[in-house]
C-alpha cells in the first residue's frame, strides 16, 4: 500500500482486495499469481517474385516482414513472457520494463 501513497503504479486489485490492516501482505503467497499462458506470433514474412518484366527487368521480388505481430493472453501485465533469470525469477517488474514493439519492414529486390 505504500506504493500507492507514493504515486507508483500498482495492481488495480490492490485497491479493492488488499486490506490496509493486513500485516501479512508482504509475505510470500499466491495472492497475485495469475495464469501466464499466451500464444504469440513473433515474426511473419511474406514475399512475391514477379520474375522477368518487360525485358529490361530480369527479376523483381517484393517482401514484407512484421515482428511481434500479436499476442493472445488473459495476462494483465505488459508481457506474459517475464524474465526467468536474475535475482527474482518469474516476477513481472513493471516499473522498469519496456514492452515489445511491433516493427514492419518492406523491401524490394530488383535485377537488371
Amino acid at each position: 500500500m505504500t506504493l500507492i501513497t507514493q504515486g507508483k503504479n500498482v495492481f488495480r486489485e490492490a485497491l479493492t482486495e488488499q486490506n490496509y490492516g493486513d500485516v501479512n501482505s508482504q509475505s510470500p503467497s499466491d495472492r497475485y499469481i495469475e495464469n501466464g499462458s499466451f500464444l504469440r506470433l513473433s515474426s511473419m514474412s511474406l514475399s512475391y517474385d514477379f520474375g522477368r518484366l518487360h525485358g529490361w527487368v530480369n527479376n523483381l521480388s517484393v517482401y514484407a516482414t512484421c515482428n511481434n505481430v500479436f499476442t493472445l493472453t488473459s495476462y494483465k501485465g505488459c508481457d506474459p513472457e517475464v524474465s526467468l533469470g536474475g535475482l527474482t525469477p518469474g516476477i513481472d517488474w513493471r516499473k522498469d520494463y519496456y514492452p515489445h514493439t511491433r516493427t514492419f519492414m518492406l523491401g524490394m529486390k530488383v535485377s537488371f
